[in-house]
């Protein structure tokens, strides 16, 4: 065989091996490209189309100069149905020269449930202008109804753009059943945060947006609704739960990412604890140990019910013996801890009830309210980052300006288990006034190192805050805690103080607020929040065609907001003829 021969055959093997090669990249080529390029496609079209929405929470305004909330923020981590809408805001960009621009985030309780115009953002403004008045403050609250810090955080980075002053940030009651939480009804829960990060990234897609429509209008037969906090009662999460310490290692790196936010614009961001009501407000569920055998149960049941009948004859020393053998059983039972807690503070031992009391709330396995570790977490990012990181001890100031004086905030402070009345808000307002003062230019600050806030009357009449209202709040209250999963207790206790409040239906006192306001509305249109309880107040006094057009420039500023369009529809049904 000559040499030619010999070269040719290994030379035409190797060419076939690279011809299978090349033929194996192109079809794998074909299968992870085909894929890419529909979606890239088929994302290109929905927005064309301009199918699906806008996920930025601070989107383009009808009005050119103007950014706006984005009513639809929520609907990648929610979904339409039980979408939770932002409060309505306008904001001028670029920032007028001269402003000092405040941004506050949380939930529900920094957004001012049940009525977002007398959250402590609302009063801190109301403190800053009145103490200043020659400055120009916005205190702009993004809090979201239900949402948690792993919302917050994208919130914030959207902030960037709008040229912020300081951040202050109120979060830490929905870690556990807000998205991505253990608890949750919202979104799958993970430990690993790269996968959270795909989540909402596939959410902000037009393509992901569409999936998941169509997922879930398969999956639900369209009838998911909100129904408030009665949605969560089969998703318990005991205190020994082993993703409950994911949850504290997320929301630590959430509130580190916060700070490194504050960092990177050079900014002060004030951190603040969770106030929680530990001294009125039963666990909202208990269970025992899970080992714990049924003779244990029975006798642990007996010297319960024993304890119960001493404490309701008011045998409190008699009671504390017996709900103490109940503890030497199963010392995991929150409702026991509660009642031990209220038996030790009407005895006057203080301590001992405090320590029970707040032994309850972090063992009640419905976990609607920040735990002791959600506040240890704050206090230890606060010190890690203390060179821009201030921290806003909100709770211990509750617990200080609490009447009863045992070191406990409860129901003089706050409605529920967590949403605070207009005491409450006003006493987390004064702190932040005096947190923040400390980080205003001289400009601004001036000669008084130190200004006294203005006090809560004066606070209350700054917002608007009537007789009206006082009702209108309890009301909402009322209807809150009529049903699970709060006690009968409280619920009586609610429908009480909404019949206390009556008085603030007298047609003529109404009236008068009515005139009391109507200057505040004409010199700040933009301040849709006034606006919208001046409409309440305009439909109770029969004046319907001026709450008409008052809703109707406000949904022409802000479109999209469902509160609003439901009021006018509600309205134009009351006066014949009228149209939108």
């Amino acid at each position: 065989m000559d040499e030619t021969a010999t070269t040719a055959k290994p030379t035409r093997d190797r060419r076939r091996r690279n011809a299978r090669r090349h033929s194996w990249r192109v079809k794998l080529a074909a299968v992870v490209l085909a894929p890419v390029l529909f979606l890239l496609l088929l994302e290109g079209v929905l927005r064309l189309l301009d199918a699906g929405h806008e996920t930025d929470f601070f989107i383009d305004a009808p009005r050119s100069g103007f950014v706006a909330s984005n009513p639809r923020y929520t609907w990648p981590y929610f979904g339409p149905r039980l979408g939770r809408p932002p409060i309505p805001i306008l904001l001028r960009t670029p920032k007028p020269t001269g402003t000092y621009r405040i941004f506050v985030f949380g939930a529900s309780a920094a957004k001012g449930y049940p009525n977002d115009a007398f959250s402590f953002s609302r009063i801190l403004e109301a403190m800053l202008r009145d103490r200043f008045p020659e400055a120009r403050f916005e205190v702009v609250n993004t809090a979201v109804t239900a949402i948690n810090s792993h919302v917050v955080l994208p919130i914030m980075r959207d902030c960037r753009r709008l040229e912020p002053d300081m951040y202050v940030v109120y979060v830490g009651n929905n870690e556990v059943i807000g998205p991505y939480g253990p608890g949750t009804i919202f979104t799958p829960f993970t430990d690993a945060r790269w996968l959270i990060d795909l989540n909402r990234w596939i959410g902000s897609t037009r393509t992901g947006q569409l999936i998941r429509h169509l997922a879930s209008g398969i999956g639900s037969g369209g009838s998911k609704r909100w129904q408030g906090m009665e949605m969560f009662l089969d998703h318990a999460i005991r205190h020994d739960h082993p993703r409950l310490e994911s949850t504290y290692t997320h929301y630590r790196a959430n509130l580190l990412a916060m700070a490194d936010e504050a960092v990177r614009l050079g900014i002060p961001l004030l951190l603040s604890t969770v106030v929680t009501n530990d001294r009125d407000l039963a666990p909202f569920a208990s269970r025992h140990r899970e080992d714990l055998g049924a003779g244990a149960l029975r006798e642990w049941t007996g010297h319960f019910e024993a304890g119960c009948t001493d404490e309701d004859a008011r045998r409190y020393a008699d009671a504390i013996a017996r709900f103490g053998d109940a503890l030497a059983i199963d010392d995991s039972h929150a409702g026991l801890h509660f009642r031990l807690g209220r038996c030790h503070l009407a005895a006057g031992d203080a301590e001992a009830g405090r320590r029970h009391l707040v032994r309850a709330r972090d063992l009640d396995v419905f976990r609607f309210r920040a735990d002791t570790r959600i506040n240890e977490v704050i206090r230890a990012v606060a010190a890690d980052r203390s060179g821009t990181v201030t921290l806003v001890d909100a709770r211990a100031a509750a617990e200080q300006n609490q009447a009863a004086g045992d070191g406990l905030a409860g129901s003089g402070l706050l409605h529920e288990h967590v949403h605070m009345n207009i005491r409450g808000n006003h006493v987390v307002a004064a702190l932040l006034f005096e947190k923040i003062v400390a980080h205003l230019p001289a400009s601004i600050r001036g000669d008084d190192a130190a200004p006294a806030p203005v006090g809560a009357w004066k606070a209350a009449q700054l917002v608007g805050y009537t007789a009206f209202f006082r009702y209108d709040d309890a009301l909402k209250v009322a209807k809150l805690t009529d049903g699970a999963p709060f006690t009968q207790e409280l619920a009586e206790f609610s429908a009480a103080e909404a019949k206390r409040h009556e008085g603030g239906l007298d047609r003529d006192v109404v009236k008068r607020e009515v005139e009391a306001m109507r200057p505040i509305v004409e010199a700040r249109p933009d301040d849709l929040l006034t606006r919208s309880n001046y409409t309440l107040l305009l439909m109770y006094v029969g004046r319907y065609r001026e709450a008409i057009d008052h809703l109707s420039d406000m949904i022409e500023r802000y479109p999209g907001y469902p509160g609003w369009i439901e009021r006018r529809r509600v309205l134009a049904k009351m006066i014949s003829g009228w149209r939108p």
